[in-house]
């Protein structure tokens, strides 16, 4: 039996204790350096990004109004990602819940990869560990893990549960959590070239 002891990042971060893990897989890796800079360039990217955007449409919305084409078409890709999100990435790829064809899988990834929330086998993986280790020392996410009292610790947790656990060290190791993803060659090119679908 592997035991591994994840580290407390900083005060913000959820406290880590030591887990034991019965497979001799790693589920986490603590990223390098250089790895740990494109994960906050890319995380940064994925917050700031949309925001600007959502501000910018804003602002064009005032300034010159709104067609019916883009209105059919803001709900139409809204709809569309939607989709690929909720009912792809996570309820077929994550949970396994139904089976479907090879080609609507594939539209699956495409339509997930649009939303923006990060590639396949990435996406998949942080979601099947927050599952398996739901508010305990290894869940990616949990807002319930943030140490203090009162309000700010549920401002922080909040804020680690939703943006700031994207920033983390911890890369959540794919060949763990996704072994029978992995073994799909059309999945795994569809992976790799996500900035495409984006």
């Amino acid at each position: 039996m592997n035991t591994e002891t994840l580290p407390q990042e900083n005060s913000t971060s959820p406290k880590r204790r030591e887990i034991r893990f019965s497979s001799g897989i790693q589920p986490v890796t603590i990223a390098s350096p250089k790895a740990h800079r494109n994960i906050q360039v890319t995380a940064g990217s994925i917050v700031i990004l949309p925001f600007i955007a959502t501000l910018f449409a804003i602002g064009s919305l005032f300034y010159r109004g709104i067609t019916t084409t883009e209105a059919i078409l803001l709900v139409t890709f809204y709809t569309l990602t939607l989709l690929g999100i909720n009912v792809g990435f996570h309820r077929h790829f994550a949970h396994n819940s139904f089976k479907t064809s090879g080609p609507m899988r594939v539209i699956f990834v495409i339509l997930g990869s649009m939303a923006g929330q990060g590639p396949l086998y990435w996406w998949v993986a942080v979601h099947r560990r927050h599952h398996r280790h739901s508010d305990g020392p290894n869940d990616p996410h949990s807002p319930n893990l943030v140490p203090g009292k009162g309000w700010k610790r549920e401002l922080l947790g909040f804020w680690y549960g939703h943006i700031g656990w994207m920033f983390s060290k911890e890369i959540t190791n794919w060949v763990h959590f996704t072994p029978d993803l992995i073994k799909d060659r059309a999945l795994f090119l569809m992976h790799r070239t996500y900035f495409l679908w984006l």
